[in-house]
């Protein structure tokens, strides 16, 4: 740690150095990388405390208490089967087939036929059948000159 703070007081330095007008300004006064560089086992040792190593199958890891990537899955799952597997150009393929599925998903109301699909397949009315039965249930009228 003393090293990066080495480093950024010599970045600093430079800064004041470059503000100033000194000659070599834009060769040196980078800033930002240079605390990075001063100690490169420090980012590692940062991600073996978060197991961001690399070195485990698949890419789900998680940050600390943060949910892992759980959207990469349908990413990934392309990239096991060919011709994406055996593609020199992959990334583009599989991002041209996850393009066309999402704009698919999101035309999915537009499109006739598959938007009748639930009312043909109605099971939105298993998962609701407890909202339809208390709309369904006949409510007790009030009585007129009854004191609650």
């Amino acid at each position: 740690m003393d090293a990066v703070i080495t480093v950024a007081a010599w970045d600093v330095v430079v800064h004041h150095y470059a503000v100033a007008g000194g000659e070599f300004a834009y060769a040196v006064a980078n800033g930002g990388n240079l605390p990075a560089s001063a100690n490169p086992g420090y980012f590692f040792n940062r991600a073996a405390t978060q197991n961001l190593l690399g070195n485990q199958w698949g890419m789900m890891n998680e940050t600390g208490s943060w949910p892992g990537q759980v959207w990469l899955w349908l990413y990934t799952f392309w990239y096991q089967i060919k011709p994406f597997s055996t593609s020199a150009n992959a990334d583009i393929l599989v991002m041209a087939v996850m393009g066309v599925l999402s704009l698919a998903f999101i035309l999915v109301p537009f499109i006739p036929g598959v938007r009748d699909i639930p009312r043909w397949i109605p099971i939105y009315k298993l998962i609701w059948r407890d909202h339809y039965r208390s709309l369904a249930a006949p409510s007790s009228p009030a009585t007129p000159g009854a004191s609650p």
